[in-house]
Formats: C-alpha cells, sequence, structure tokens
C-alpha cells in the first residue's frame, strides 16, 4: 500500500503536468503570473558557507515543496507563469544560479558540477524541508537528473521539459550528412563566440549604454510586453550574467573538434540511483532544423529513443514508476535536449 507522501507526489506530479500545459512556457499573456516586480529586485538572498548570496523565491504553501531548476542562459524568470501556477496547490521555489539574476556571481565555473554543489547546499542554507519534487527545463533537466542520482533520498520525484539530451552528437551522427553535421556543430562554436562577444560589451559596459547597438547580444526579437523587455535587457547586459552564460556554454557544447562535453561526461559518470520515484518527461515536438523536415523527424526521433534508453533503465518497472513523453511549447533559443 502506498504511503500518503507517495500518494501526494504522485498527484502533485500530474498537478505539475497539468500545469505545465495551462501555462507552457511560451506564454506570456495569462493573469496568473507573478509580477515583474518580484524580478526587479532579490527576493530572499540565502548566504552560502563560502560567503556567497544566492537569490530564492518561494511561494505558495504545501508539501512537499517544488523546486525549479531553469535552462541554460536563463534565471528564475523563466518560471514565472509555472511558479504561479504551482503556488496554487503547494510551496514552490526558484532560484538564480551563481552570476544569474540577482545570485552573487562564483569563483567556479558555472559547470554541472559547481551547479550540484550550490544547489544541495541552499536548499539545507534555506531549511527547505526534503524530500522535494524536482523540475528543470532544458539544461536545467540535466542537473535536476544528475542531482537526484547523486542524492537520491532528496527528492520524491521528477519533471523534465525538454531535458539536456546526454549524446546528441552521436545520435546526429547517424542520421545527418558529413556536411550537415559540421554546419550542426558549427551552429554551437558560433553560439560560443556570440557569447565571449556579448561578455566583452557587457564588461565594456557598451550593452547598458549602447543597447541599440548590439541587439544580438539583448531581447531580441523584443519581447512584446515593453516591461518584460525592459528587464530582459537590463538582466543581459550585466557582466556577471553574460560570464555565466558563456561559462555554461563551455560545460554543456562538444568541443570544436567535436565529442561529448563537460556536462555529458559528468552526467555518464554519475551512477544512477534515483529508485522507484514518479518521473515525467515533457517533449517539444517543434524544434526547427535547416536540414529538411525528414531528417528532423529522424533527428528527433533517434535523440528521444536515446534519452529513453538512457533515462529509463534505473527505473522498476512497476506502475508506481511513471514515465510520459507529451509536447509542450519551449521558447530556448539553441540546443534543448
Amino acid at each position: 500500500m502506498k504511503g500518503w507522501f507517495e500518494v501526494c507526489c504522485n498527484r502533485l506530479i500530474t498537478a505539475l503536468l497539468i500545469g505545465v500545459f495551462a501555462s507552457p512556457l511560451s506564454v506570456a499573456t495569462t493573469a496568473e503570473q507573478i509580477p515583474l516586480s518580484a524580478y526587479e529586485q532579490a527576493q530572499k538572498l540565502v548566504r552560502l558557507t563560502d560567503g556567497r548570496r544566492v537569490n530564492l523565491l518561494c511561494i505558495g504553501q504545501g508539501s512537499p515543496t517544488v523546486v525549479l531548476e531553469a535552462g541554460g542562459g536563463d534565471d528564475s524568470l523563466t518560471y514565472r507563469i509555472l511558479q504561479a501556477h504551482v503556488a496554487h496547490f503547494t510551496r514552490v521555489c526558484s532560484y538564480d544560479r551563481a552570476g544569474m539574476g540577482f545570485s552573487d556571481p562564483s569563483s567556479h565555473p558555472s559547470s554541472a558540477e559547481y551547479v550540484l554543489q550550490d544547489l544541495h547546499e541552499l536548499l539545507r542554507q534555506a531549511d527547505i524541508p526534503l524530500p522535494i519534487v524536482l523540475v528543470g527545463h532544458s539544461d536545467g533537466g540535466l542537473y535536476v537528473s544528475m542531482y537526484a542520482s547523486r542524492w537520491p533520498d532528496d527528492f520524491a520525484g521528477m519533471v523534465l521539459i525538454d531535458p539536456f539530451q546526454v549524446g546528441a552528437e552521436e545520435n546526429a551522427e547517424r542520421v545527418l550528412t558529413p556536411s550537415q553535421l559540421k554546419a550542426w556543430l558549427a551552429d554551437d562554436q558560433n553560439d560560443i563566440a556570440q557569447a565571449r562577444k556579448c561578455l566583452a560589451l557587457a564588461q565594456s559596459e557598451e550593452l547598458r549604454h549602447q543597447p541599440q547597438k548590439h541587439r544580438d547580444c539583448l531581447d531580441e526579437p523584443a519581447n512584446p510586453d515593453p516591461a518584460l523587455h525592459r528587464l530582459l535587457d537590463e538582466q543581459m547586459a550585466r557582466p556577471g550574467e553574460a560570464a555565466a552564460n558563456l561559462s555554461q556554454l563551455l560545460d554543456t557544447y562538444p568541443p570544436a573538434e567535436g565529442g561529448i562535453s563537460p556536462a555529458e561526461k559528468l552526467a555518464i559518470q554519475t551512477p544512477r540511483k534515483m529508485g522507484n520515484k514518479p518521473l515525467i518527461i515533457l517533449d517539444a515536438t517543434h524544434e526547427q532544423f535547416d536540414y529538411g523536415q525528414d531528417l528532423q523527424d529522424r533527428l528527433l526521433l533517434a535523440m528521444w529513443q536515446a534519452q529513453d534508453a538512457a533515462i529509463a533503465p534505473p527505473l522498476p518497472a512497476v506502475a508506481e514508476s511513471l514515465l510520459t513523453a507529451v509536447p509542450i511549447t519551449s521558447t530556448r533559443k539553441g540546443r534543448s535536449w
């Protein structure tokens, strides 16, 4: 017989699924969202043992607490709508990783290893009751799945939204021609070069003083909400945020010569010990590639099959384990598997 906590977690996971459908990451028109003023200043600054402060935003009441992990280049603002919905039935927290939003920058790189360490300490310094439900979007999906494997007693269930795909290049090699694969990898290196340029402009304060000259480093195309557009421009012009974004790209993108990224290596080395816990995967089916519709379908299929193989084996084949793949819309630019 299931314990009350397991029943509660299964219901919460289902409610999260409904909440995401009611407010996908791309929606910006619902009235049920956290006011922008909450993202114009720090909410709760939690001090870590090394003296750094991490910005934490928690709303709602109930148990278990849901902790939201943003995708690459994003902070707590990305969950503005979803967090408001989840707060209707339990406590839900989002936070800014080191250097993002209002969190202090770190002397360490914004790599998966340090993201895991910071999250582990944040939960304890902020006295967030354990176990929690982990929700991760894109790169955040990689982080929470590794966190759950490293500290399985800390989590009661997990939702992965368009999660980062370990071994994406290997899967792409199956369906792309050599020239297409070269172009695909070049896109990654172009992203890194762009991030380096934006960091230099942020450090020189040119992004802040002459934003119209460098729209490609800011919120472009502009968000239709003028207030949100202004806030995003302010965030992306901060040197700490630009540095954290570049550092994360270097950790999650494969090297120029090909192969797997440092974050993927860490994921492969991390033993999977998630156990018999509820899991939902929300997968967007509208990624756009320039390689033709047939190749797009084949690439997505190859990557999804690989992801199934990577995630499913540690889960016991019993009814209590929930593995579901459903489509959602994602606004993440670039690679989102």
